[in-house]
């Protein structure tokens, strides 16, 4: 993977259908922060009871992300299907945040309980 322009030149690998398919990464733009606050949420919502629900509504989160985890941290998005399907944010090189479409876990992205 290289860096160029704020935007990567390359891709995660997944296992959609029995295909092998490059999903495109990319660093998060302010554009991005409803769908990442989206993402965040059903991820959040569907990982339940196996995490705890958010404290925080969702307009809070949108705040959060738009103001914060997007302009403030290192944030990158993988795209499936030119939608917005993982992200992960870095803090200090450390993993800060990191979700997964509920839609493409299992036979989708990567499996079940791997991401």
């Amino acid at each position: 993977m290289q860096i160029l322009d704020g935007t990567v030149a390359g891709a995660v690998w997944g296992n959609q259908f029995g295909f092998q398919t490059a999903y495109p990464l990319r660093r998060a733009s302010a554009d991005d922060a409803g769908p990442v606050a989206d993402l965040w949420i059903r991820s959040r919502r569907a990982a339940q009871p196996l995490i705890p629900p958010a404290v925080h509504s969702d307009g809070e989160v949108l705040d959060w992300i738009a103001s914060i985890v997007i302009p403030r941290r290192e944030t990158w998005l993988a795209e499936a299907h030119s939608q917005v399907s993982g992200m992960m944010s870095l803090t200090a090189g450390w993993i800060g945040q990191r979700y997964l479409d509920p839609d493409w876990t299992g036979p989708g992205v990567v499996p079940e309980g791997q991401f």
